[in-house]
């Protein structure tokens, strides 16, 4: 094989395998520290109170490092480290390409046409990555100042700020 190692099928379902088994050693967490309560509703001044029988699920971590900690490695491992994966794999492919091209064209004369292709894949390449990282970054960005900073996104506002970052993310 001229490329190096060849993946076959089998390195496709371990692949899948293996993130599907760090998903869910990630969101371990979860399991942990998320109670069912209804004590968010108990103290509603109402005459006649609808949500007593409601409960929600809430997170109740240990302390707060814990919890920033958590959500400062959630950050890394969905975006940061999926980013720099995506942009070291397309950055090999663009330099395999580039690499390729260089060979054809010392073979052949160089052609107008082929330098409008390779432009066009360095191009293609570079967009895929920035619109990952420019799509998730609103989302990221709001989970991280809502944890860090919790007063930062008004309490009215933060349903609307939340789903307009995560249709972006989507």
């Amino acid at each position: 094989n001229p490329t190096g190692w060849k993946p076959v099928v089998g390195h496709s379902y371990l692949a899948v395998a293996i993130t599907w088994l760090v998903a869910c050693f990630i969101s371990l967490p979860f399991l942990s520290f998320n109670i069912l309560t209804n004590a968010p509703f108990q103290n509603l001044s109402l005459p006649f109170n609808p949500f007593t029988d409601h409960f929600i699920c809430m997170e109740l971590w240990p302390s707060e490092q814990n919890r920033l900690a958590y959500t400062t490695s959630l950050l890394l491992f969905q975006y940061c480290l999926p980013l720099l994966l995506i942009h070291i794999c397309y950055l090999r492919i663009f330099l395999r390409l580039r690499r390729r091209k260089d060979i054809v064209e010392r073979a052949r004369d160089p052609k107008q046409h082929k330098a409008k292709g390779a432009k066009r894949v360095s191009t293609m390449l570079a967009s895929i990555v920035a619109v990952f990282a420019l799509c998730w970054l609103p989302l990221n960005v709001f989970n991280t100042l809502f944890d860090w900073h919790h007063g930062v996104i008004p309490a009215c506002q933060h349903d609307i700020v939340f789903s307009a970052c995560h249709l972006t993310a989507m």
